[in-house]
């Protein structure tokens, strides 16, 4: 897609993101990168029940492609054990459309998806159904 069809769609994205009022807070543009990975990103933060999860979506420009990273702190409780391992990979064995990342260095647990945006539409039920979980 060419760069205005992907800040259009970006646009898209963020408007997503305040009707769930989870409005976005950071907002960059990689572009011309050496390794060929060129995309749109920003950042926004969910609260709920005193935790914090930091939500970091990216556009890539050349892909055509979404992709949603929400990470979970644990704060000073340690969430990363090995009855997680074990939960973390049954969930990843039995849905392909998302998975579960687990950060032991950072006690922090990433939920990753990603979708094609199939020709340069936005899906805004599929993104807001992502952002709801």
């Amino acid at each position: 897609m060419n760069i205005n069809n992907a800040r259009k769609i970006l646009t898209e994205m963020q408007a997503c993101f305040k009707e769930l009022n989870r409005p976005p807070i950071k907002e960059k543009e990689m572009l011309n990168q050496s390794d060929g990975f060129n995309y749109l990103q920003f950042c926004s933060w969910l609260t709920k029940d005193d935790k914090v999860a930091e939500i970091v979506t990216y556009l890539s420009v050349d892909q055509d492609l979404v992709l949603i990273s929400m990470y979970f702190y644990g704060g000073h409780e340690e969430i990363v054990s090995p009855e997680m391992f074990v939960l973390i990979n049954n969930i990843n064995d039995s849905d392909p459309s998302h998975y579960w990342i687990i950060h032991p260095d950072d006690n922090k647990v990433e939920f990753r998806t990603a979708y094609i945006v199939s020709e340069k539409q936005f899906d805004k039920d599929q993104f807001k159904y992502v952002l709801k979980l």
